[in-house]
């Protein structure tokens, strides 16, 4: 109560790419905003 809190977890592959998570930020004022979080977005390209 009265803090934000995020909650990260994984999602059916059937609705999103493999090795996404759904992310869901509640911020202080209790709004929730929700978005996709790909892994390999979070790394650098090789190819």
């Amino acid at each position: 109560m009265g803090q934000g809190q995020i909650g990260l977890h994984p999602i059916d592959i059937n609705h999103l790419p493999k090795g996404s998570y759904f992310v869901k930020i509640t911020d202080r004022n209790g709004s929730e905003v929700v978005g996709t979080l790909v892994k390999k977005q979070l790394k650098t390209v090789e190819n």
